[in-house]
C-alpha cells in the first residue's frame, strides 16, 4: 500500500523543536501503517529537491531539519531513509481531467491523487484543518452547456496514528493477492460476478510480478467493482462505485479507439472506457456487457490527448 503526502500541511513552523515534532508524529503514523502492511510507502507529488527545500520554520527547511543534531540519532536516520525513498507520482496519475479540486481555497494535486488512486492521504501534523481521519474535498466540473457542477469529495487521511488505526480494517484487507496466478486461481470464489476479458492476462505480463502495492490497490478495486456488480447493474454512469471511476474524453475515444477495443469473456469486442486508476500510470478498464461486468484491459497507461506518449 502507498500514501500520498500532502504538501499542503507543510506550513512554517515557530521553532525547529516544533518541526521536528511535526517530523517524528510522521514517523510514527509510517510505524502504525507499516504494522497493518510491511510494504506500506510515501509518494509525493513534489521532486526530492522541492520537498527538501520546504522551509518549515524561519530559516529551517526540510533538508536542514532532517539533519539537525537536536534530533535523536535514530530520528535522522529513519527521517533520511523515509524522504529519500518517497517516489514521485506520475503526472499522469496526477491528471485532473480537467476538473478544479480545492479544499477550502486552495488547489490540493496530492489530495485529490489520493482520492483518484483509492490512497490514504498523509499529512504532517501541523494544524486542525489535518487532524482528522477524513478530509473533504471540493470537485467543480464544466458541463456540456457550460454550467458548474460542484461535488464534494472525501479522502481519507491521516496525520496521527490513531487515524491508522481508524482505517485499519481498509489498509489490511481479509484477502491479499500474492501474485497474477493466485489471483486467476482465486477469480471465480471472489469475484463470481465479473468476467475476464481474453486478453487481460496477456497485458498483466506487461505489469511487475510481485508489486504489493498494485496487488493491493487491485484487490480494493475489484472487491468494489464485484459489490457493484452483484446490484446486476443496467449501466456505469451515475451508479454508486465504492472507488473512483471515470470515462475517456470523446476527443481521446475518437484518437485513439484501438487502444480501448478489447475481446469480453465471450470473444465479443467492445470498446472499453470506463477505469479505474492503480497507480504508477497503470489502469483497469472495465464495461457492461450483455447483462456481465467484464475487466477488459489491466496494464500500463493507454494514450489519451493529454497523455499521448
Amino acid at each position: 500500500m502507498a500514501g500520498v503526502l500532502n504538501d499542503l500541511s507543510f506550513v512554517a513552523a515557530d521553532t525547529p523543536a516544533e518541526v521536528l515534532g511535526r517530523l517524528q508524529t510522521l514517523l510514527a503514523v509510517q510505524a502504525a501503517a507499516r504494522q497493518l502492511d510491511p510494504g506500506w510507502q510515501l509518494q509525493a507529488t513534489l521532486a526530492r529537491h522541492g520537498l527538501m527545500n520546504r522551509e518549515l520554520a524561519p530559516d529551517y527547511p526540510l533538508a536542514r531539519a532532517i539533519n539537525d543534531i537536536q534530533a535523536p540519532v535514530n530520528v535522522r536516520q529513519l527521517l533520511k531513509a523515509t524522504f529519500a525513498k518517497m517516489a514521485l507520482l506520475r503526472a499522469d496519475d496526477l491528471d485532473d481531467a480537467g476538473e478544479e479540486w480545492t479544499v477550502g481555497d486552495e488547489s490540493c494535486p496530492a489530495l485529490m491523487a489520493a482520492h483518484k488512486l483509492d490512497r490514504l492521504a498523509i499529512s504532517l501534523d501541523s494544524s486542525d484543518r489535518w487532524r482528522v481521519a477524513s478530509v473533504e474535498l471540493t470537485c467543480r466540473t464544466l458541463t456540456p452547456a457550460g454550467g458548474l457542477t460542484e461535488l464534494l469529495r472525501p479522502v481519507r487521511h491521516a496525520s496521527q496514528p490513531g487515524h491508522i488505526k481508524e482505517h485499519a480494517a481498509w489498509l489490511a484487507p481479509d484477502r491479499t493477492i500474492r501474485s497474477w496466478q493466485h489471483l486467476w486461481e482465486q477469480w471465480s470464489g471472489w469475484f463470481p460476478d465479473l468476467e475476464i476479458g481474453r486478453d487481460v492476462v496477456e497485458h498483466t505480463r506487461k505489469l511487475p510480478a510481485n508489486d504489493a502495492t498494485l496487488f493491493r490497490t487491485l484487490q480494493r478495486h475489484l472487491a468494489a467493482l464485484q459489490k457493484f456488480a452483484a446490484t446486476s447493474p443496467s449501466e456505469i454512469a451515475g451508479a454508486a462505485i465504492d472507488v473512483v471511476a471515470s470515462p475517456d474524453s470523446e476527443a481521446t475515444l475518437r484518437q485513439y479507439p484501438p487502444s480501448r477495443q478489447h475481446p469480453c469473456h465471450d470473444g465479443e469486442v467492445v470498446l472499453f472506457s470506463w477505469h479505474t486508476r492503480l497507480g504508477d500510470g497503470r489502469r483497469m478498464y472495465f464495461a457492461l456487457h450483455r447483462g456481465r461486468v467484464v475487466i477488459g484491459y489491466l496494464g500500463p497507461h493507454l494514450p489519451t490527448v493529454r497523455h499521448p506518449g
